[in-house]
């Protein structure tokens, strides 16, 4: 499963590295990619992002069950003794406590996907 748009750029960049660009129409083929997706090179790939190495839990404060998709990139507002988590368009969607080592996952190659079904929020590093 890849979850930001960097790691879907990296796997990307493996295929059209690996494959005949004078194939034309067929590299588009989804047969075509997901048979090179499935490959082990492609797995290892995947697998070396690393994504879901932190979750928090959170609380939501907006009904994310009925959402049309169920996970969202969302960003972290701290206040007092709370984070405040907002999809990209300002919405706010969740709130969760502080986890210990705050300041160690809050930086700028973090990514942050609330999953609505767990109610949690999933912190991958790049």
């Amino acid at each position: 499963m890849v979850l930001t748009r960097q790691e879907a750029t990296e796997i990307a960049k493996g295929y059209w590295s690996q494959v005949d660009l004078d194939e034309g129409d067929i590299l588009l083929d989804p047969r075509k990619v997901q048979k090179w997706f499935s490959k082990d090179i492609a797995k290892k790939k995947v697998l070396s992002f690393g994504y879901a190495d932190v979750s928090i839990s959170i609380e939501s404060l907006a009904d994310i069950n009925n959402l049309p998709t169920t996970t969202w990139r969302v960003l972290p507002v701290v206040s007092d003794n709370s984070i405040k988590w907002y999809d990209v368009a300002g919405y706010l969607l969740a709130k969760s406590d502080i986890p210990k080592k705050w300041e160690k996952l809050s930086g700028k190659n973090c990514n942050y996907i609330l999953h609505t079904m767990k109610n949690k929020v999933v912190a991958s590093f790049e």
